[in-house]
């Protein structure tokens, strides 16, 4: 959360302290901006949800594209987790910031989110991440390129949604 929130010294302080009342106090810190970042993504949740169903059905039902002006960027990871989660399917969620953008991608098995954004590396000021999620910062001005270079990969994907399956290796009593 404090990462998130812009704040990460508030656990890199509670990790290096020796003082118990200090540490006390950070813990206290901790789990108030853990508890704004649950409201902060409530809220946002709210507002992109509807907005998913209009994407996921304007991207073939393969994947999902939602850029808000109001999305705190500390969050952009975890509503796109979210909603990945929720419809199966790829999910890309971008913030505005004042001088650039910046997305999250989150994938299941059915598509490489580094290698998807490895097609618009001439957009892109930097990305980055694995196979399942990634991320990446834009200039405002390539946006809506961008998006319409995404609208016409989405349409040559050959996933649709699919649920991961999870492999379990031995139970443990």
């Amino acid at each position: 959360a404090a990462g998130r929130l812009g704040v990460p010294q508030v656990a890199v302080r509670l990790l290096l302290s020796h003082d118990a009342l200090e540490r006390e106090q950070l813990a206290k810190e901790l789990i108030k901006l853990n508890k704004e970042r649950k409201k902060i993504g409530e809220g946002a949740w709210d507002r992109m949800f509807p907005k998913a169903v209009k994407s996921l059905e304007e991207h073939n039902n393969k994947l999902i594209v939602l850029n808000d002006k109001n999305l705190h960027r500390g969050i952009t990871g975890i509503i796109s987790a979210r909603l990945m989660n929720f419809y199966h399917v790829p999910s890309i969620v971008i913030a505005h910031l004042e001088d650039k953008l910046i997305g999250s991608i989150r994938s299941n098995k059915t598509l490489n989110a580094k290698e998807f954004l490895s097609q618009f590396e001439d957009l892109l000021i930097d990305f980055g991440g694995h196979p399942r999620a990634a991320g990446f910062s834009i200039q405002k001005h390539n946006l809506e390129l961008l998006l319409r270079r995404i609208y016409q990969a989405s349409h040559n994907l050959g996933i649709s949604q699919a649920e991961d399956i999870l492999s379990i290796d031995a139970e443990i009593p």
